[in-house]
C-alpha cells in the first residue's frame, strides 16, 4: 500500500504549471502569439471582444497553448479557449474540449475529456479546475488516475488537492487500486473517501471501508495508513478473513514489509476462528480468543499465533491423515500455537502466575475425558 499513496499528492501538481498562462509567467517573457489564420476585436455588449481563431497557438517561455479558437471577454476578465485545447511545457500536458480562464477570480477551468499528462502520472476527467490563489485543484466527474511507475490506479467522482499543506481528498466512490509489474490487480481499496495528509505520511480511508488483497478482505469503518512504520490500522467494527479464517477486535493492526503483510496485531476483545482441517468435523471451527492477539505471517502464511489476556484455545485435533482426533480446549495468561503447513505443530501455555487449565475431548464424548491444570508452561498435542 505504500506505493499505493505516496504518490497521490502528485495528482494536482500537474496542473501547476499548466493552469493558466498567467500561472507560468516568469520576469521578463511576455506572453505572445506565434500564428492563428484570423484575428479581430470587436465591441460587443459594451465591452471589447478579441478573438483568435483557426489553429491559434500561443507561448510563453517553455509553455504553449493551442486550440482553434481563443476569445478575451476584457470587461469580464475571461478568456475562453475551445476546439482541442493543448497546454504544454517541458514536464506536462494538458488536453480538453474547452477551457476558461477567470482572470479577477483566478481562477482556471478546463472540461470535456479532459486528460493531464507528466513523466509518471496520467489523469482523466471530465472537468478540472485550478484556484490560483488557494493553490486548489479540483477534478470532477469519472477522475481516473494512473501512475504506470508506481502501478496505482484511483478513481472517484471528486479529487481536491490543496498543495500548501499536501492534503488530498478523494470522495463519491473513490476506488483505489494496486496492481502487480505484468498488470493484474493485487489490492483493491473502496471506501466512502480517501484522504491523504503531509503529502501522503498519513492516508485515512473512512466509511464502509473494503480492503481486497487476494483472498484477503478486511472490512471497518475507518483505515489509516503511515508510511513511517508501514501500518495500516483497521477501526470501527474491523474484521480480517483470509482463506475462511476469521479475525476480530476493537482494533485490528497490519505490519508490511514491501507491501507484503508480516504481523497482524488484535486489540481488545480479539477472537480468531479457523475452520478445522478434518473433513471428519466439516463445519467446525477453530477459535483463539483473549485481549490480545499477534499473529505472524511468513510468504503470506501464519506461522505463529500469540494470544495474551485469559487467553483461550479451542481447537480440533487431526492426525497427519486428517482424522479428527479430538477436541483440545486449553486456557491461560498466555497462548503460543506453531503452526506449519497451515496445520497445528504445537500450543505453549504460559500462566505466571496462576493456573493454566486443558482439557482434551475424543471422538465421541460430550464431556471431558481427561482434565489437566498445571501451574505454568505446558505443551500440548
Amino acid at each position: 500500500m505504500q506505493g499505493t499513496v505516496l504518490k497521490l499528492a502528485a495528482v494536482a501538481t500537474l496542473l501547476f504549471g499548466l493552469a493558466t498562462p498567467a500561472a507560468a509567467q516568469k520576469k521578463g517573457e511576455k506572453l505572445r502569439l506565434i500564428r492563428a489564420e484570423t484575428s479581430r476585436s470587436a465591441l460587443e455588449k459594451g465591452q471589447i471582444v478579441r478573438r483568435l481563431a483557426g489553429d491559434v497557438l500561443l507561448r510563453q517561455g517553455e509553455l504553449e497553448l493551442a486550440c482553434e479558437e481563443a476569445t478575451e471577454y476584457t470587461a469580464e476578465g475571461k478568456t475562453v479557449f475551445t476546439g482541442n485545447v493543448h497546454i504544454r511545457d517541458s514536464r506536462q500536458q494538458l488536453w480538453a474540449t474547452k477551457a476558461v480562464y477567470y482572470k479577477h477570480l483566478r481562477l482556471f477551468e478546463a472540461e470535456g475529456d479532459v486528460k493531464i499528462v507528466d513523466e509518471q502520472t496520467t489523469m482523466t476527467a471530465d472537468k478540472a479546475a485550478y484556484l490560483q490563489d488557494e493553490r486548489r485543484v479540483i477534478g470532477t466527474g469519472n477522475v481516473i488516475v494512473d501512475n504506470d511507475a508506481e502501478h496505482i490506479r484511483l478513481m472517484g467522482g471528486r479529487l481536491n488537492y490543496l498543495r500548501p499543506e499536501g492534503y488530498v481528498k478523494v470522495t463519491r466512490e473513490p476506488v483505489l487500486i494496486q496492481f502487480d509489474s505484468t498488470g493484474t490487480e493485487e489490492m483493491r481499496i473502496v471506501g466512502e473517501q480517501i484522504e491523504a495528509f503531509d503529502n501522503a505520511d498519513s492516508v485515512v480511508v473512512q466509511k464502509n471501508v473494503v480492503i481486497t488483497r487476494g483472498e484477503t478482505v478486511a472490512r471497518c469503518g475507518t483505515a489509516v495508513y503511515t508510511t513511517a512504520d508501514e501500518r495500516i490500522a483497521l477501526m470501527q467494527e474491523p474484521e480480517v478473513v483470509h482463506e475462511g479464517d476469521r479475525l476480530t477486535g476493537e482494533r485490528i493492526d497490519l505490519y508490511l514489509d514491501q507491501r507484503k503483510v508480516r504481523e497482524v496485531h488484535v486489540a481488545g476483545k480479539a477472537e480468531y476462528v479457523a475452520a478445522s482441517d478434518s473433513t471428519a468435523v466439516s463445519g467446525s471451527e477453530n477459535k483463539l480468543t483473549g485481549q490480545d492477539i499477534r499473529l505472524f505471517l511468513r510468504d503470506g502464511q501464519v506461522e505463529k499465533v500469540v494470544v495474551n489476556g485469559t487467553a483461550t484455545s479451542i481447537w480440533n485435533i487431526v492426525d497427519a491423515e486428517g482424522n479428527f482426533q479430538g477436541v483440545n480446549w486449553t486456557q491461560g495468561d498466555r497462548i503460543t500455537i506453531l503452526i506449519e503447513n497451515k496445520e497445528l505443530q504445537t500450543i505453549f501455555v504460559d500462566s505466571d502466575p496462576g493456573l493454566s487449565k486443558g482439557k482434551f475431548t475424543p471422538p465421541g464424548f460430550t464431556s471431558p475425558a481427561a482434565t489437566d491444570t498445571t501451574t505454568g508452561r505446558k505443551g500440548s498435542q
